[in-house]
């Protein structure tokens, strides 16, 4: 702990187990810090602590879920004077804390991975286990955006081949920070139930979640799942005069994955069909067919 974390290298892991990367730890904040300190260490090496409620270094004032959510995924530690906590916001701390302990296995052993997205409104980063059977992450808003909703946000490090079940991931007894927005149904439904989707599909397209309100931040979990599988085929013409064979792999009753082989030049492309809307296949072919 020196230097505002500027002296934390390779070299000081040969006489230390823990670094402070900044004396700054309104999580804001912290998820660029973190972002970068992790490009060097592993989180169980990166002490993350729950900030008071108001910041001493930003005065910002936050609520817990973001401020927990935050340092659950570090060497977690609190930071916050617990006299100063009403009884409610102690017994949502004490919930925050046994969901670390109970994903901690997950969060220090699995591979750390970042999301590139183009809305800078959203950080989102999670962790993937060993096997790929199991990831946790974390969508914070950190500012608004210019375009409501955003672009779909697409989760690395998955198995292609697997089907996961993402579900949102709460402490017993917190209140989710999602709340209904009646401009964007289509994501709170499936939010509310959760979803279960190819990975090849959460990876390589993503999904659109609910919004958040600026500082506000979720998590959910991913367990891969059985695959159960039917397949058939359907011909398609397309606008250049030749035709495509579609075929139709079904997961469960979410996701009927498209794949485009065109007979000719024997090109692949792909394509997804989520809860009844339309499948939109990658170019050079674009084929729109509404699919039951």
């Amino acid at each position: 702990c020196a230097g505002g974390g500027g002296r934390i290298d390779l070299g000081i892991m040969e006489m230390a187990v823990r670094v402070w990367a900044s004396d700054c730890i309104d999580p804001l904040e912290r998820q660029q810090i973190e972002a970068g300190t992790a490009l060097l260490l592993p989180p169980e090496l990166m002490g993350s602590h729950v900030a008071s409620t108001t910041s001493h270094t930003t005065g910002r004032t936050l609520g817990l879920t973001v401020r927990a959510s935050t340092a659950m995924f570090g060497h977690m530690g609190v930071e916050w004077n617990l006299l100063e906590a009403s009884a409610e916001e102690r017994a949502d701390l004490a919930a925050w804390i046994a969901l670390h302990k109970e994903l901690r296995h997950l969060l220090h052993t699995g591979r750390v991975v970042h999301v590139d997205h183009p809305d800078a409104g959203w950080s989102v980063h999670g962790v993937v286990s060993a096997d790929k059977d199991d990831a946790v992450f974390s969508l914070m808003r950190v500012a608004t955006s210019p375009v409501r909703p955003g672009p779909a946000i697409a989760l690395p490090g998955l198995d292609a081949d697997a089907d996961y079940r993402l579900e949102e991931l709460l402490p017993d007894g917190v209140r989710s920070p999602v709340e209904y927005d009646p401009r964007f149904p289509e994501s709170w439904a499936w939010w509310q139930e959760g979803v279960t989707l190819p990975g090849r599909i959460l990876s390589g397209v993503g999904l659109r979640f609910p919004d958040l309100m600026p500082e506000h931040a979720s998590e959910f979990i991913l367990r891969a799942q059985q695959r159960q599988q039917t397949a058939r085929h359907i011909d398609v013409a397309t606008g250049h005069r030749k035709r495509v064979r579609l075929h139709l792999i079904h997961h469960g009753e979410s996701v009927v994955e498209l794949a485009i082989r065109q007979r000719r030049s024997n090109t692949l492309a792909h394509a997804i069909h989520v809860g009844g809307q339309r499948g939109v296949v990658d170019q050079p072919h674009v084929v729109r067919d509404r699919l039951g």
